[in-house]
């Protein structure tokens, strides 16, 4: 989903800026056992949509209920900004900028704490490892691995063009990122080495998701979603068609139903063999995917509405 697509500002509620005044965990939110993040940092937002199902669900909330949001402080970058932010243990944000062509660090009161160019654009959102590893993709077709202090681990080809993808982190350790131009979704080493690599029939616009039993689910341009076993091979495809494909970032419910947005104007909901369970017709949806409520709403943008809500 893109984030402040045209702003050149980007805008960070006092609720994600700095947890010093966030303290109330929301009753009945679950994202899963231990499993729930993987390889992920224990952080309140390490990721993008905030775990490896990208329920979109934080375990915190506000201390007053009923309160609105409002501005802490704002930092500017030149340009679009596509990436959203992810947040360590030490409430430290990291996000991409499109125009600047760096991932930028920045403390919890809004200052800058530093900021890596990686050449080109970057419109894929950070995810950060248990130890500080940073990983976003780039436009140049590169998968970026940073130390926390801003300096270069590895940088690892995969696929030679546009990385729109935003990584995930399995158990091992292991980064999942789609490709634009190679069609492939790559698996890589934490050292920086490829594992695999799994043949789409098109672009991977798409962030792929993990169930808790590490199976890989992502959409591509060619209208499938794809599921793939932790060793590369394919476990499933449904085809759910499109103008443009699936570009939606699929979503995993707490009993493993799948949730995921189409160009074909439908949000649709899996079982776990990949079967259909339903549908609702939304609009066209691009970039937007599904978040998740604890009690079972879905909320999702589309062309013609700002939101879909769905009571379960």
């Amino acid at each position: 989903m893109r984030k402040a697509g045209v702003a050149i500002l980007i805008f960070l509620l006092f609720f994600l800026a700095s947890f010093g005044g966030v303290s109330n965990l929301i009753n009945n939110v679950s994202t899963s056992n231990e499993s729930s993040n993987g390889g992920l940092m224990n952080s309140s937002w390490p990721m993008f949509k905030h775990d490896i199902r990208h329920t979109g669900r934080s375990l915190y909330g506000p201390n007053t209920a009923g309160n609105l949001p409002i501005e802490k402080w704002k930092f500017r970058m030149d340009g679009k900004v596509i990436s959203s932010p992810s947040i360590d243990k030490n409430n430290t944000i990291y996000i991409g900028s499109r125009s600047d062509d760096c991932i930028f660090a920045i403390y919890p009161n809004g200052t800058e704490k530093w900021r890596y160019n990686v050449g080109d654009h970057v419109d894929s959102s950070p995810a950060i490892s248990k130890n500080g590893t940073i990983y976003v993709g780039a436009s140049n077709g590169y998968l970026f691995a940073l130390h926390a202090n801003g300096t270069l681990k590895w940088r690892t080809n995969v696929g030679g063009g546009w990385v729109k993808s935003s990584p995930v982190i399995n158990m091992d350790g292991i980064i999942y990122v789609g490709s634009v131009d190679s069609y492939r979704l790559y698996a890589v080493y934490p050292n920086g080495t490829i594992y695999w690599s799994f043949l789409a029939e098109d672009s991977i616009f798409c962030s792929p998701c993990l169930d808790d039993n590490g199976i890989i689910y992502f959409g591509s341009y060619d209208g499938y979603l794809y599921t793939v076993y932790p060793n590369g091979t394919l476990k499933w495809k449904f085809y759910a068609g499109g103008s443009k494909g699936i570009q939606s970032s699929p979503t995993i419910a707490d009993d493993g139903t799948i949730y995921f947005g189409s160009t074909s104007g439908y949000l649709y909901t899996l079982y776990q063999n990949g079967s259909l369970k339903w549908k609702c017709e939304t609009g066209y949806i691009d970039d937007s995917s599904p978040s998740l409520t604890s009690d079972g709403t879905i909320y999702i943008g589309s062309t013609n509405v700002l939101c879909v809500i769905i009571f379960l």
